[in-house]
């Protein structure tokens, strides 16, 4: 039954993890590139080479280790990958920000089909303070949902539930937080 489940889980975190990517993006793109934003955000993590505490929770079994990523492309790629930047895609979404003493908030949403629901930005004097992503897949094999959370300050949670039309559903949740510099 468990090798069942994991390979439900496997075929949904392929099919979220093998879209297709683009080589070129548009020179003035209508909304924040996470792309770019998380490509930086690795090449700074990658020279400082931090220790992180890292959780991982399948429904109700707890893992946790401390480690030092080698490769924070690989690590971050759930994040770029959540890029709306698609020239296909920029009339499906709705920009909406406000302004709250320092503080900026900026939402995308749509109300389409498409696979990144809503993209939350809070800006604090034009430096990020954290990202958030709601992402959602809906076929007649499984329903999957992810709700992902960064800031550049020190931690990351990445939260996945699915459902397989056969099986009962999973969540998985994956939560680190830098826990020193290792030069």
């Amino acid at each position: 039954m468990k090798t069942i489940q994991l390979f439900g889980f496997i075929i949904c975190f392929f099919t979220f993890a093998c879209q297709q990517k683009y080589k070129k993006e548009p020179e003035n793109r209508p909304f924040f590139s996470l792309k770019t934003f998380f490509e930086k955000e690795a090449r700074a993590l990658n020279k400082k080479k931090p220790r992180i505490d890292k959780r991982f929770i399948h429904n109700d079994i707890i893992q946790q280790k401390s480690i030092v990523i080698e490769n924070w492309e690989d690590e971050l790629e759930i994040f770029r990958n959540a890029d709306i930047n698609k020239t296909a895609w920029e009339k499906n979404y709705h920009t909406d920000s406000l302004q709250k003493g320092a503080y900026t908030y900026i939402n995308y949403k749509t109300s389409s089909d498409l696979p990144i629901q809503s993209i939350e930005i809070v800006k604090r004097k034009e430096k990020i303070i954290e990202i958030k992503i709601a992402r959602l897949v809906n076929n007649l094999l499984y329903h999957a949902s992810e709700k992902l959370s960064y800031s550049p300050y020190g931690h990351y949670r990445i939260e996945k539930t699915f459902q397989t039309f056969f099986f009962k559903k999973n969540r998985y949740v994956i939560d680190v937080s830098v826990a020193k510099i290792h030069e």
